[in-house]
């Protein structure tokens, strides 16, 4: 089942076919290998196209051709389809703005959307303490606390469309207000090429240095090859590293050989009203060799 129409598809092929991600930055690398970003939806319908349900596919393979393996089959019996008729269809999506995850942020006036909470990958440090009252509110520490509870929001880590544009071909995301230097980061990342890798402070996590003195290979730690700070989009990139400055230098001396002091021979006559002197050719001429 295709939300295409055969005219539609007349026109998508006639100007050829590309595996995306292998010539655009917003769409490199190849679907399926960023397994953070990368996911496949399935939508069940029944014959009269009336929508049963939706759901994710964990169970995808990318071939060596970088086709994607689907089995729909599987997948409907999973659901729980052991029999019957469906049409089904697949959507594939790369996540461009914003994460799935959630965080609880401080609602106090002088600390409001500074993060209190949140998955240890995301906000660099452990889940503190909360709990939820019968009203589903969240406060802060542990149910039974007798001090004053402190109420906490609950916030996803995504952007909003803040306007659309007359033509409905533009629109303007804005972030929320989260307090979370990795947010604030991948937004002002997201209308440019550059990728920008902010360090961590924490012990030796994420702090770069090269190799060895003879080798102009940096290194990072294997804790932080795993973080979304460090993906498959800055493969074959360049590395600027802001206010860098030199510690010291090694002075070495190289000796000056004259192998031959009659370099110039004169088996012609010059006059300098026949043509310009040429410096070059002159110094050219007399350049000693280095050994």
């Amino acid at each position: 089942m295709s939300r295409l129409t055969d005219k539609d598809l007349k026109i998508l092929k006639a100007g050829g076919t590309y595996a995306v991600g292998n010539n655009d930055f917003w769409n490199s690398p190849l679907f399926g290998t960023v397994a953070a970003t990368d996911r496949v939806e399935i939508h069940v319908y029944d014959l009269s196209d009336n929508l049963i349900t939706s759901g994710k596919v964990s169970d995808y393979q990318i071939a060596s051709s970088g086709n994607i393996i689907l089995k729909p089959g599987d997948t409907l019996r999973k659901m729980g389809f052991l029999s019957g008729d469906f049409k089904v269809v697949y959507n594939f999506f790369r996540n461009i703005a914003g994460q799935d995850d959630i965080v609880l942020v401080e609602t106090l006036p002088t600390k409001i959307g500074m993060v209190y909470s949140g998955p240890p990958s995301v906000t660099g440090f452990e889940q503190q303490d909360y709990w939820v009252n019968s009203d589903g509110v969240i406060f802060k520490g542990q149910e039974g606390d007798t001090s004053m509870p402190e109420e906490l929001d609950v916030r996803e880590l995504k952007y909003f469309v803040q306007a659309i544009s007359p033509s409905k071909t533009e629109i303007r995301l804005a972030p929320l207000d989260i307090k979370l230097d990795s947010y604030k980061n991948n937004f002002a990342n997201l209308y440019t090429d550059e990728m920008v890798y902010t360090p961590d402070t924490r012990g030796s996590y994420g702090r770069l240095h090269l190799q060895d003195s003879s080798t102009f290979e940096f290194n990072i730690p294997s804790y932080y090859v795993q973080s979304t700070r460090i993906n498959e989009n800055m493969v074959g990139g360049k590395l600027r590293i802001e206010d860098a400055f030199i510690t010291g230098y090694n002075r070495t001396h190289t000796a000056l050989t004259i192998l031959d002091t009659n370099v110039i021979v004169t088996d012609f006559e010059y006059s300098p009203t026949d043509t310009d002197w040429d410096s070059i050719l002159h110094v050219d001429a007399v350049r000693p060799t280095l050994t």
